[in-house]
């Protein structure tokens, strides 16, 4: 497959994966909808880490954004399918690891989102925003878990 197909594909899962995830955000949590949208995402790492390993030029950091946009996304479901709640013991620990991943994949974006030239620039800035939603929303979940009542 040429070079153009590979970041054609890629897109496509991304935004599949876009959108399963908000329609599993909007079912609140749909058991089926979450396990479909966790095997996108599953197949969009690994197609965007094939694409990362075939293309040699300026498009790898495109890939590199599609990797640190899916990683979060995917420890976020693992832990919603584990069942990370307030009264396990270890839930900060899957905090530490979701925090770290999270604060690599928008290290890796940032700099991906320099390193591009074309209209593709605009695939990382969109998937800061939405990362910056997912960090908002579990940083108030851990404070709100850690409240003394």
């Amino acid at each position: 497959m040429s070079e153009k197909q590979w970041i054609w594909i890629n897109l496509g899962g991304i935004l599949t994966f876009g959108l399963f995830l908000l329609i599993s955000l909007i079912t609140r949590g749909q058991n089926a909808l979450v396990v479909m949208t966790e095997i996108i995402g599953f197949i969009t790492l690994i197609f965007a880490i094939i694409t990362f390993i075939y293309i040699k030029n300026d498009n790898r950091w495109l890939c590199i954004s599609i990797i640190a946009y899916t990683i979060p996304w995917i420890v976020f479901g693992v832990g919603y399918e584990i069942g990370i709640e307030e009264s396990m013991n270890n839930f900060n620990l899957w905090f530490a690891i979701f925090y770290g991943f999270i604060i690599a994949s928008f290290v890796f974006m940032q700099r991906s989102y320099h390193n591009l030239t074309n209209i593709f620039k605009l695939v990382p800035a969109f998937f800061l925003f939405f990362h910056s939603i997912l960090l908002l929303y579990m940083v108030v979940l851990h404070i709100w878990w850690l409240l003394p009542f």
